[in-house]
């Protein structure tokens, strides 16, 4: 019965354990969760699940007759990769995004997103300073 005491002791002790391990935030969680980066050309928001990318484009002051034209040619570029708003703004949203040591970001539809060495985030080469997070999601 004494052996029985001790095995189920132990056994709990190990499930405590092994339940605070699962539940440690990931690095993403820790560090970009709820954070909002912006630059002169657009913003990035870093959700729980997503991150969104919206991305201010010219095409508002192109004619509207030349408009598809300029469209297609930026897509076949790779400047265009998301999807237009009704202000012709590009916006993106990726899905399941994780935090790797090295600083990238591995995402479903950003894959030129990183951390540069000054913790801003760098998205088709341009630079995206912290603007704000949220704190309730800290």
């Amino acid at each position: 019965m004494k052996n029985f005491r001790k095995i189920l002791a132990l056994t709990m002790v190990l499930v405590l354990i092994i339940s605070t391990g699962c539940q440690k935030k990931s690095l993403y969680e820790e560090r970009l969760e709820g954070s909002l980066f912006t630059s002169y050309r657009g913003l990035i928001y870093f959700d729980k699940d997503h991150i969104f990318v919206q991305m201010y484009t010219d095409l508002q002051h192109v004619p509207e007759e030349e408009r598809e034209k300029e469209i297609e040619k930026m897509r076949k570029e790779g400047t265009l990769t998301g999807e237009l708003t009704s202000s012709f703004n590009e916006e993106i949203k990726s899905e399941n995004p994780v935090l790797e040591e090295d600083g990238t970001i591995k995402s479903d539809s950003l894959p030129d997103l990183k951390i540069d060495e000054n913790g801003h985030i760098v998205f088709r080469d341009i630079d995206f300073v912290f603007k704000v997070r949220d704190e309730n999601k800290k």
